[in-house]
């Protein structure tokens, strides 16, 4: 567990029916995302809409280590590990509103990359590896013009 409304800084760690703090991520990320990497580290990004960058937590170390700046104004959507090893970000809430934009984290060159946009703005939705690789977006609130939220009853597939 990573982030926290209150906290947004400590992270602990779940073992055997218990709950231990381990050391202190470098940037506040309440409401956080997070995304297990093959190579057994986990990736944290989100909560904090002035926080553009993501970082990333070694078991081993139990080191934190902060990822390349994502961009201006990213939104704050769920983490889906791909088979290819990288990590989607689809869509989710900016601080413009809700966003269709979607990026992949790459761990080997430590970058965040565009990639094809939603169809659908939606934000607090769910991003689900299927068994064919595909990622299936479901559901979520969009933000409408006159500032009022509409839940979605849709869902749309991401091909890698």
């Amino acid at each position: 567990m990573a982030g926290g409304a209150l906290s947004g800084h400590t992270a602990e760690l779940y073992s055997n029916g218990s709950w231990t703090l381990t050391s202190t991520m470098k940037f506040s990320h309440p409401g956080t995302y997070a995304a297990l990497l093959t190579n057994g580290d986990v990736l944290v990004f989100g909560g904090n809409l002035s926080s553009y960058v993501s970082e990333f937590y070694n078991p081993s170390s139990g080191a934190w280590t902060a990822t390349h700046n994502i961009a201006v104004n990213p939104p704050n959507g769920p983490l889906t590990l791909l088979r290819t090893g990288e990590v989607l970000l689809a869509g989710g809430q900016s601080g413009y509103g809700t966003d269709a934009l979607c990026r992949l984290y790459d761990s080997p060159t430590n970058s965040w990359l565009l990639t094809g946009s939603m169809n659908q703005a939606r934000a607090v939705h769910t991003a689900t590896l299927l068994q064919n690789g595909q990622v299936l977006a479901a559901g979520g609130p969009v933000k409408n013009s006159n500032g009022t939220f509409s839940v979605l009853a849709s869902a749309e597939l991401y091909t890698p």
